[in-house]
């Protein structure tokens, strides 16, 4: 795996896996919150057959996450000032359309007292406030960037693979299989992120255009058989045919759930193209994450969904989740139109002043 033409000026490709990433979130955070809840905890037996099929789509919609985390180490974190001001405009701006609809139902309903300090931490200070695990690891990863990408740029060849086996036994080892709470026991941690974020790394530095080219079809296979092979594992466990507590389909630390979410990253990654309007949206693709996690919006789809039929809720839910997407993709447009004159005020007076605080003196 060694690079022979380097992978030097940012592709669309890669802002397409981010958007792909998303749009599997999406899909399957419908299928687990709202549509078919029960697929989160398999201890609980059930062998109907739509149960089946709704876990066995899940497995090919679970890597989204990884993917996403593979894709900011693969073009690595630069954690400046501006992008903690925009992660945490994001933030704020929905945690205030959130609050804004809260107190407009309670004031038609008089059942929500919002004027509360929990409230308000979550408007003002929603980076940390959210309550959104996912928005909480990549913060921390974000803030461990500098220090991350320091280590990167010093390893050689043989220390970077030996970062990430070390980091691979903590993740695999003692959290997956002898699910240790303090070694990343499910994934949803900030180790599992930095781990990712290691392989990321390596796979930008390591993997040459003509070798992602050439195993197009083997990482492609890759994720279809880690994701069939999982699925049938879920299905045996629903089943109640496998009931070993060593293996838990629905972790980001599971190992066929890693292989997975590689397959699909690099057999992605492997097509080179530039495009505008893909760059344009996934710009705002955190935003999606952040509006769905908008429990109302859990509640508007379990509601609708509740007459069809399992094969229905697997051919339409993924045609839902593309438009719920683009509507909100679209309106983060209008957010950044609103930030725009702020972003002009901060690069001619804020960002000069911080740049020259930053800088260090002789």
């Amino acid at each position: 795996m060694n690079p022979t033409t380097p992978l030097t000026s940012r592709q669309s490709n890669g802002e397409l896996i981010r958007l792909l990433c998303m749009l599997m979130i999406v899909i399957h955070h419908f299928i687990v919150h709202a549509i078919y809840p029960r697929t989160r905890e398999l201890t609980v037996l059930d062998t109907s057959w739509d149960c089946q099929l709704i876990l066995a789509v899940s497995c090919f919609f679970y890597i989204g996450v990884n993917g996403f985390v593979l894709l900011s180490g693969w073009f690595s974190i630069r954690l400046k000032p501006r992008s903690v001001i925009n992660l945490w405009a994001i933030c704020f701006f929905y945690a205030l359309a959130w609050f804004s609809e809260i107190f407009i139902r309670g004031q038609l309903h008089g059942s929500e007292n919002i004027l509360s300090w929990d409230y308000i931490c979550k408007v003002v200070f929603p980076m940390s406030h959210s309550g959104l695990w996912f928005l909480n690891c990549y913060i921390a990863l974000m803030l461990l960037s500098p220090i991350l990408n320091a280590a990167i740029g010093a390893f050689s060849k043989r220390q970077y693979q030996w970062a990430i086996l070390l980091s691979t036994l903590m993740s695999l080892w003692f959290g997956f299989l002898w699910q240790t709470p303090e070694m990343n026991s499910t994934g949803f941690s900030t180790l599992q992120f930095i781990w990712i974020y290691l392989i990321g790394g390596y796979l930008r530095r390591y993997c040459s255009v003509e070798w992602l080219q050439q195993h197009r079809q083997w990482n492609l296979w890759i994720y279809l058989g880690c994701s069939i092979l999982w699925g049938i594992i879920a299905m045996l466990q629903a089943y109640g045919i496998m009931r070993s507590n060593l293996w838990r389909p629905f972790t980001y630390c599971n190992p066929l759930v890693v292989g997975a979410s590689l397959g699909f990253f690099l057999f992605a990654m492997s097509f080179q193209f530039k495009s505008r309007a893909v760059n344009w949206l996934a710009a705002s693709a955190l935003a999606v994450y952040i509006v769905q996690e908008n429990i109302f919006c859990y509640h508007w789809i379990g509601d609708v969904s509740e007459t069809w039929s399992p094969i229905l809720k697997v051919t339409i839910l993924p045609l839902l989740s593309i438009v719920f997407m683009i509507v909100v993709l679209l309106v983060d447009k209008v957010r950044v139109l609103i930030m725009n004159p702020f972003w002009k005020l901060y690069d001619t007076h804020i960002e000069p002043r911080i740049n020259n605080l930053l800088q260090p003196h002789k």
